[in-house]
């Protein structure tokens, strides 16, 4: 039987994990549509992992393989891309922005008014 592997890391576009939101994932790989495995991807693995021994054939017909992400982080959007040989599962975040007053009571609107002041010479 002539297998092949499948290979798969995580990416993260939030702005270094500014906002600390950052979580394991569980990517599935699915054949032709078809669940047949899954793992883990988180920093103790640095974000990869290798799905092995993978047929290659099925009835005389090549096996279409495909990542799958099973629950997006909170958050974040997802997009699975193949790239160099490598499954790659992209969460992007817009991290929140800091104000220095992030504790204040931000008004809902404001108004400003502008006064002339002539000066006499």
């Amino acid at each position: 039987i002539v297998t092949k592997e499948v290979d798969v890391s995580k990416v993260w576009n939030d702005n270094n994990n500014n906002d600390n939101a950052r979580t394991s994932v569980v990517v599935e790989l699915l054949a032709d549509g078809v669940k047949v495995n899954s793992t883990v991807l988180s920093a103790d693995n640095d974000w990869k992992a290798t799905f092995e021994n993978l047929p290659v054939n099925k009835d005389g017909k090549a096996i279409k393989y495909t990542i799958d992400e099973s629950e997006v982080p909170t958050g974040y959007t997802v997009k699975v891309v193949f790239c160099e040989g490598v499954f790659k599962v992209i969460n992007s975040h817009t991290p929140e922005v800091a104000s220095p007053h992030s504790n204040a009571r931000q008004p809902s609107s404001f108004s400003l008014e502008f006064h002339s002041v002539a000066k006499q010479r």
